[in-house]
């Protein structure tokens, strides 16, 4: 399925499918992208590692679909981003973050750091954006940094199944460090 997605000026978020299944995606990758002040490739370096493993011949390659969301303050600014996006529209889709409503990232509190704020408020940007796509089953949140271990694909096919036979209405899955890694149902987001 290939979706593109952009925002009006008004921030609002527009999107149009063209559908190469009538199935949505099993699993939707999203990364989480800002520009770095050195103009590290990581973005590139974590899609390369993704779309080699899934190959076309691949069991998987139909049922994942590859998200990356633009978290940069100002989007045009992100050059890593728009070279990827340059490179590789037509195997994944990329989109910019929607600023999240005031009322849900409000002012941090005394103990909370303003850089900790910030991401707080760019996780929820982030997750709004995924909300306004079409539904996948599953979401799992990447930052652009993380490259995908050697039959990663497999294990998190293993966990998300082996999670359902546990209890089929689990929450969340965690397959790596912090909120990198984090897998939910769609509707749970």
């Amino acid at each position: 399925q290939r979706v593109e997605t952009s925002a009006t000026p008004e921030g609002q978020a527009t999107s149009s499918t063209t559908s190469l299944s009538t199935s949505p995606p099993w699993l939707r990758v999203a990364f989480t992208t800002v520009g770095r002040a050195t103009g590290a490739e990581y973005l590139l370096d974590t899609l390369h590692a993704f779309l080699h493993a899934l190959a076309p011949e691949h069991p998987m390659h139909a049922a994942v679909q590859l998200v990356v969301i633009n978290n940069q303050d100002d989007p045009s600014q992100h050059q890593i981003f728009e070279l990827a996006k340059q490179r590789l529209s037509d195997r994944v889709v990329f989109t910019v973050k929607q600023q999240p409503q005031t009322l849900r990232c409000a002012a941090a509190g005394p103990r909370v750091t303003n850089k900790v704020h910030r991401q707080s408020c760019d996780l929820v940007a982030a997750i709004e954006t995924l909300i306004r796509l079409p539904p996948a089953r599953f979401v799992m949140l990447m930052e652009d940094d993380w490259l995908l271990c050697p039959n990663g694909l497999a294990a998190i096919s293993h966990f998300i199944q082996k999670a359902s036979r546990y209890d089929p209405n689990w929450l969340a899955l965690r397959v790596s460090y912090g909120f990198n890694g984090a897998i939910v149902r769609n509707d749970d987001l």
